[in-house]
């Protein structure tokens, strides 16, 4: 097995061209812009450099902001399923540290009452995700895009993501996704780890009407990029899912790994949308890892530190390895998301089914005094959330 795995922490933002908002999408030069949506365009490249200034474009007629196509960053450092403590922690991993019990998600009791419906998509926004793997390939929705021009190997990180959140269990494979009845479809916004504000936005937008979870581990900077921003906008006013009442979506995005307060977007904005989670993360003990953005801005935690994670056999010959980050807290709410709207099916919109999350967690104070108000609620039950759902349907019933 490899001796190293990337993870990418939050480093400043870097330029890639130009992001382009016009007054009127019909007016627009298409031999000098590339459209996105709506009234937004990217400048057209030459290799990898935009050939227009930003002074020169704002001048130009019709232009109503140009902005930068900010840099976002990846956050990401069955016969395996004993060792997936952060499904259930039985305080064995002595080799892990003195873990304690029940520090989990509660996934048995919540698998009791559902694990997933194959008719619910999971949208996983990340880097590819190799589809062969054998414990991916039975849950892959067959629907994969390409948002990112360069097409170099990189698939391990959102090929975890995917494993984490539907890894198919009981099929003489090693792994289990804590959703594994529900599939997943691909939107791939990069090869390298680092991918322009643009392409996150386009593939923001292809999951319109194709699934009502975006799962999204990865950030920019302190500045929140307006083409993100107004993807996110556009998919909560126009997706459509018999999973949910009304339009919108759940959208989760891990918190970042600076290790410290310093704000990731799009997660830091997440009190201003109702229907977004910022995701930190916690290890085997309920502490907040060392290496997790801590804020007022995030909603919860969820425990992925040192979890075992799939790897594409493309890059490693065993197909698993051991990681941590925020990238991995993720996914476990994307999940239990996808196990409400699984057994509730059409019961609730998405702003319900992010306050059924964040209102359901245990509370980790006692361990993370240092930090207090800056992990949201608490961290992720799972079980709990489809209790306290089925709590507020026999509530609302009664209420008629």
């Amino acid at each position: 097995m490899k001796k190293y795995i990337f993870i990418l922490f939050l480093i400043p933002f870097l330029l890639n061209g130009q992001v382009v908002e016009f007054e009127d999408s019909s007016k627009v030069d298409h031999n000098k812009y590339e459209p996105i949506f709506g009234n937004w365009f990217k400048v057209k490249k030459s290799g990898r450099m935009a050939l227009t200034s930003t002074d020169a474009i704002t001048k130009e007629k019709g232009v109503k902001n140009v902005y930068p196509d900010y840099m976002g960053y990846l956050h990401s450092e069955d016969t395996l399923y004993h060792l997936q403590w952060y499904l259930k922690n039985d305080s064995l991993f002595s080799a892990y540290g003195d873990s304690e019990y029940d520090n989990d998600v509660d996934a048995d009791s919540a698998w009791k009452i559902t694990v997933g419906d194959t008719n619910l998509v999971i949208c996983i926004i990340d880097s590819g995700v190799d589809t062969t793997h054998p414990d991916l390939s039975a849950n892959y929705g067959h629907l994969s895009e390409n948002f990112y021009v360069d097409d170099f190997t990189f698939y391990h990180h959102g090929t975890a993501i995917a494993g984490l959140i539907c890894a198919k269990s009981n099929n003489t494979a090693f792994f289990k996704g804590l959703a594994d009845s529900c599939r997943y479809i691909n939107a791939r916004i990069t090869s390298t780890g680092s991918f322009p504000s643009s392409s996150a936005a386009e593939a923001i937008l292809w999951a319109i009407n194709k699934s009502p979870i975006l799962n999204c581990s990865w950030g920019f900077g302190v500045t929140y990029p307006p083409v993100i921003k107004a993807a996110i906008e556009y998919y909560q006013k126009y997706n459509k899912s018999d999973f949910l009442i009304g339009n919108g979506g759940v959208t989760v995005f891990s918190a970042g790994n600076t290790g410290n307060e310093y704000p990731v977007t799009p997660a830091y904005y997440s009190p201003y949308d109702p229907t977004m989670l910022s995701v930190a993360e916690t290890d085997f003990d309920d502490v907040l890892s060392g290496s997790s953005t801590r804020n007022t801005s995030v909603d919860l935690c969820a425990p992925s530190y040192r979890t075992w994670i799939c790897y594409p056999y493309s890059e490693d010959e065993d197909g698993y390895y051991i990681s941590y980050g925020t990238s991995y807290a993720a996914p476990l709410v994307t999940a239990t998301a996808a196990l409400i709207m699984s057994k509730y099916k059409g019961y609730f919109t998405a702003e319900d089914i992010v306050s059924l999350i964040k209102n359901s967690t245990d509370t980790i104070d006692s361990k993370n005094s240092d930090y207090s108000g800056k992990y949201g609620t608490g961290r992720l039950n799972s079980y709990r959330a489809l209790k306290d759902a089925d709590k507020l349907i026999k509530k609302r019933n009664a209420i008629f």
